[in-house]
């Protein structure tokens, strides 16, 4: 079943499906601005640019309200540093904390955690007839514990302190 670009499927994990599909375009896009910004001229400059225009938002489509896994956003950070070193023309060895750094870029870990917060905060203050916020309430008054909630609740005991 596909909502509003979103791959729900019948299995115990229902968003197997998508991530595999985001995995796909992930590699698709790397090798895509890989090849554009071999031909330009300015390798770092076009990779940095495509990168952060076309496939950040691609990726991230929807990561505020999805519970992805962690194992997804590890290869997807793979591909950001693969095509982070590519475009600076470094090896296999340089470090990821300065190919992240020279691009400018930050990492999907840190990305899904700014859009989640963000998050529950428009969903705390939500007027009372708004649906999801009456769900996001009533989940937590009868004290749900669903996949999202439980990655929330990690992300609140890593950044309150």
């Amino acid at each position: 079943y596909k909502y509003l670009g979103i791959n729900i499927s019948e299995e115990k994990s229902i968003l197997t499906s998508h991530e595999e599909q985001l995995l796909r375009k992930s590699s698709k896009l790397k090798g895509l601005i890989c090849n554009t910004a071999r031909q330009s001229f300015n390798r770092y400059t076009i990779g940095r640019l495509l990168w952060k225009t076309m496939a950040v938002p691609a990726i991230t489509y929807g990561s505020d309200v999805l519970a992805l896994t962690q194992t997804f956003w590890k290869t997807v950070e793979k591909h950001q540093l693969e095509l982070g070193t590519w475009c600076l023309g470094g090896n296999g060895i340089s470090a990821n904390a300065a190919i992240t750094g020279e691009m400018g870029w930050s990492t999907f870990t840190q990305r899904e955690a700014r859009s989640k917060l963000q998050y529950l905060g428009r969903l705390r203050f939500l007027p009372q007839q708004n649906y999801a916020g009456r769900l996001h309430r009533y989940l937590r008054y009868k004290k749900f514990k669903t996949s999202w909630i439980r990655k929330m609740s990690i992300l609140d005991l890593t950044y309150s302190k």
